[in-house]
């Protein structure tokens, strides 16, 4: 049965018996006061007449007697009369035809039938008892007065009921509309999955809280809805760039590599050296950005350390992205002034140039062919100890509405041939967030956009560059299941002082280790499917911990690679990675153990 019905008939049934119950109560109160009122006339009657036939009685006059009784001829009420004498003889008196016949009643006494009230009243004179008079009283005037009140109660009655159940029907309309909008909303939320519904909302009781406490609850679902399909894309970015960041960053590993290696054959002034160190530079930092996307997904960040904002603006300004873009907007200046006294972040140095970089190549590319001054500002607030970095264009600027959206994963405004992938806000925010910062905008359309990266500074600590070891014929295993890395692995190795062995496999490692003796592994994670990097180590760091293993991978921070560096590698080097990096790490494992 439909609620609207229910309520209905719930309501109308309350009214129902309420008004019945009504009736009842008022017709027995109604009865009970005629009943009452011919008692009590009836009683008078008594009383009185009896008083007046008393000298009648005293001197046996009944002539005298009838002349009293037959005053109450005229009541219609009064139904007989009848005067007795001490000894019970009837001694006056009247019976009307229709006086229905009745047992003897007692003197003093009353009694009550269904057509009659009679009373038996005794007659006293000057304190002698001289017989007794009964009256009759008639209850058809009662009865009469009981029909018309029932008669005009009960169209009273139903009259009530009518215009209750008229009443009831709107009433209820009015409060079951609003369960019924409810109930829509909730049935299109459970059919279609729309959690767009909203149920209007007016007046204030239970019911409109309960349509704001729906509304609420929708915007929230509404909400989380956006974030879990923003978590879904980022897990499917996660997934596509964790499959693909081994073979992407193997493949890259040469590119980084050789050209350090060539670059050493030329000479100072050969222009080709250039070239190669762009290559080299646009490598490794296609490799970062590779890296910045599996942080995206992961949320994420890499190993931090006091990190100099000096070095990581200055290798901004200078980086081969930056020029290029320079190079095809002659007329945009970057201006840029270091502070007197550097300060140092807890970072990584790496994802906080990939930040910088980022906003100052959106900033170069908003100003465009028209040119203009970009400003890179660097203010050290050292009450809250923090360091706030400010990248000011003159551009375009970004409309009012598209301000919330700007940080938005695949969110651009750019061409994808033009770099508009959509991923470089959203990354640069993720980092500075993971770096316990913030970042925020302020733009105006026409006159261009300032970013603002606020980030917790750490106090300077002197710290000397790590110099690069050469080796003294060390030996040195490489594990890698890549041909072409190994090889470059070695040349590297050799060109340092190191001999290189190379092996395709964790077992084939395994296998090497238990005939020959080694000063330090080489590891690639990723390897065969059911015996890989992790699994190598394992076996490695039961049968031979003492040789020092690092772990070369392209995905440094997945969760085997953590697990590997719980368990004892020393570090990881993550491809693509230049020779002096190898150098350095090799050098350092090495010293450690000596």
């Amino acid at each position: 049965m439909k609620l609207r019905r229910q309520l209905v008939l719930t309501v109308l049934g309350t009214l129902t018996v309420t008004i019945v119950l009504g009736f009842f109560l008022m017709a027995a109160h109604s009865g009970a006061l005629g009943y009452g009122r011919l008692k009590m006339k009836m009683a008078l009657l008594a009383r009185t007449t009896g008083a007046e036939a008393a000298a009648a009685l005293a001197f046996n006059q009944p002539w005298a007697a009838n002349e009293v009784v037959d005053r109450l001829v005229t009541d219609p009420e009064v139904l007989a009369v009848v005067v007795d004498d001490r000894e019970g003889d009837e001694f006056a008196g009247f019976r009307r035809a229709n006086l229905e016949p009745s047992g003897p009643i007692a003197v003093g006494a009353t009694k009550l039938s269904y057509s009659d009230y009679r009373v038996n009243h005794m007659i006293r004179y000057e304190g002698e008892n001289l017989g007794s008079i009964l009256i009759v009283g008639s209850l058809d005037q009662l009865k009469s007065e009981m029909l018309d009140y029932l008669l005009i109660a009960g169209v009273v009655c139903i009259g009530s009921l009518f215009l209750a159940w008229i009443s009831a029907w709107l009433i209820v309309g009015r409060v079951a509309q609003p369960i019924r909008r409810l109930s829509s909303a909730a049935q299109k939320v459970s059919e279609d999955n729309d959690y767009s519904q909203r149920v209007k909302v007016s007046g204030e009781n239970e019911l409109s809280e309960l349509a704001n406490s729906f509304n609420e609850m929708m915007e929230t679902i509404e909400l989380q809805q956006v974030q879990l399909r923003k978590a879904e894309r980022l897990e499917s970015i996660g997934l596509l760039a964790s499959g693909v960041a081994h073979d992407l960053n193997n493949l890259l590993s040469p590119v980084v590599g050789y050209p350090e290696m060539i670059a050493k054959t030329l000479a100072d002034d050969d222009p080709n050296r250039k070239l190669l160190q762009v290559m080299q530079d646009s490598s490794i930092r296609a490799g970062e950005v590779l890296q910045g996307l599996l942080a995206l997904a992961r949320r994420k960040t890499a190993s931090k350390k006091p990190v100099s904002l000096d070095g990581v603006l200055r290798e901004v300004v200078r980086s081969p992205g930056l020029e290029s873009r320079l190079k095809r907007f002659p007329g945009v200046l970057v201006r840029w002034e270091p502070l007197k006294e550097d300060c140092q972040i807890m970072g990584s140095q790496a994802q906080l140039v990939q930040v910088f970089l980022n906003l100052v190549i959106n900033a170069a590319e908003a100003m465009g062919e028209a040119g203009g001054v970009l400003t890179i500002t660097v203010v050290h607030v050292d009450e809250r100890d923090e360091v706030v970095v400010s990248v000011h264009d003159e551009g375009c600027g970004i409309a009012e509405d598209e301000l919330e959206e700007i940080f938005e994963p695949f969110h651009s405004s750019k061409t994808m041939a033009d770099s508009g992938t959509g991923l470089g806000l959203s990354i640069a925010k993720r980092i500075v967030e993971d770096h316990e910062g913030d970042m925020d905008v302020r733009s105006q359309v026409g006159v261009g956009s300032e970013f603002r990266v606020r980030l917790p500074a750490v106090e300077a600590v002197a710290k000397s560059r790590p110099v690069p070891l050469r080796g003294q014929g060390e030996r040195v295993l490489i594990v890698d299941d890549m041909a072409e890395l190994r090889h470059m692995l070695a040349v590297m190795l050799k060109q340092i002082g190191y001999e290189p062995i190379e092996v395709e496999s964790g077992r084939n490692a395994i296998a090497y280790l238990e005939n020959e003796e080694v000063d330090l592994v080489l590891l690639d994670m990723k390897m065969e499917d059911d015996f890989d990097g992790l699994d190598t180590f394992r076996v490695m760091h039961e049968e031979w911990p003492q040789v020092p293993c690092l772990l070369v991978t392209g995905d440094a921070d997945s969760a085997r690679v953590r697990e590997a560096l719980e368990l004892g590698v020393r570090t990881t080097i993550a491809k693509p990675f230049r020779k002096e990096e190898l150098q350095v790490e090799i050098g350092e494992a090495l010293r450690e153990v000596a």
